[in-house]
């Protein structure tokens, strides 16, 4: 089942503009430059997802991104709700960043 919901998943993701080819149960999806992830993550948050984010400091900003860790016990629905979660954040003007010279600070 576990295989089948990666499959699923990326065939989804994949039909929704994606570019996805998991080797595994966590399909990192990286986020595009303009995208403040910190915003993108507090959104799919109140959408009734939990998705961990890979942002800065730990990567360089041009490498930030979700991990998608799918499990057996995902539904299609689940999998459905979270395509649909990330092709609406993907074209939301509200998780950009404020003006193109934010700087990222690491303290």
């Amino acid at each position: 089942r576990l295989r089948d919901n990666v499959a699923y998943a990326a065939s989804e993701l994949n039909k929704n503009g994606f570019d996805v080819n998991p080797q595994s149960a966590i399909i990192p999806l990286r986020v595009p430059e303009w995208m403040n992830i910190r915003k993108a993550t507090n959104k799919i948050y109140k959408m009734g997802i939990f998705m961990n984010s890979i942002e800065f400091p730990a990567v360089p900003v041009s490498q930030q991104r979700f991990r998608i860790s799918l499990m057996a016990t995902h539904t299609k629905s689940d999998i459905d709700k979270m395509v649909e979660a990330v092709s609406e954040i993907w074209t939301d003007p509200e998780v950009k960043y404020e003006n193109s010279n934010e700087e990222l600070i690491a303290i």
